[in-house]
């Protein structure tokens, strides 16, 4: 005797995944993501194994739809690098920018996980009507206030309106809106430079990463090339300097 699975919960299952697989990202060998923190910033990097095309995947905490979230990279050079005071300025700004779309992207996020989940549970065919009407307009009041901000986030129509596409098309993503604004704005700053100012645990643990990472591309490597005897010379400086890079003295 097979057991049929209400039609309301698949559509509630395939609710979650949509925003599920919409919290991925897919990142480079030498990217990560980091968010602005409290203590400096938080780094997230992806999996420790390649899964498409040599690329790693990061599942971003889908509790967290309203924390801007950028990619960085870190380059192998002679030096460790430091902060760039003006693209850190840079991304400030940005996030404060990105701050004016919290409400309504909050006011979706509850209309799409959570009070269209319980009007499908409970009132069946109805509720999935009155949910999703409800959901549909707090997403065009989020995309009306998103078009009021495109010049200021310097983004053209036609990238505009495949967001806006994409939020109307599929509500789950729009959960995600302010996360995909901030991972489309690179910030052009070294990892190693972030890492200087933040708590030494932290840095620790993102430069004993980023070794990883830096030991798994040694091996695919050939050791009689020049790239080689640099990117290993630059792995030292992390093994044997700080687990932060350490600053040039200033002149007293």
């Amino acid at each position: 005797m097979s057991i049929g699975i209400p039609p309301y919960l698949l559509l509630l299952i395939a609710i979650l995944l949509i925003y599920l697989l919409d919290c991925i990202v897919v990142l480079y060998a030498n990217e990560a993501i980091v968010k602005p923190h409290a203590s400096g910033w938080q780094v997230e990097f992806g999996s420790r194994q390649p899964w498409v095309a040599g690329k790693r995947i990061h599942l971003l905490n889908p509790f967290t739809p309203l924390a801007a979230t950028y990619r960085t990279h870190w380059n192998v050079s002679e030096h460790l690098a430091h902060a760039d005071e003006e693209a850190l300025a840079r991304c400030a700004r940005h996030v404060a920018l990105l701050a004016r779309l919290k409400a309504p992207i909050h006011a979706c996020a509850w209309a799409v996980l959570i009070i269209l989940p319980i009007a499908m549970l409970m009132w069946g065919a109805l509720g999935f009507l009155l949910g999703a009407a409800i959901c549909w307009l707090i997403v065009i009041v989020l995309l009306l206030r998103f078009f009021s901000l495109r010049r200021e986030l310097q983004l053209g129509w036609g990238e505009s309106a495949l967001i806006a596409f994409e939020c109307l098309a599929c509500p789950p993503c729009a959960v995600n809106l302010l996360r995909k604004l901030s991972l489309r704005q690179r910030m052009g700053i070294d990892l190693v430079g972030l890492l200087a100012d933040m708590p030494a645990d932290r840095a620790a643990v993102a430069f004993a990463l980023i070794g990883e990472r830096t030991d798994a591309r040694l091996l695919m490597m050939d050791d009689d090339t020049p790239e080689f005897a640099h990117t290993r010379a630059w792995r030292e400086l992390i093994r044997i300097g700080h687990p932060r890079p350490a600053r040039e003295e200033e002149p007293a």
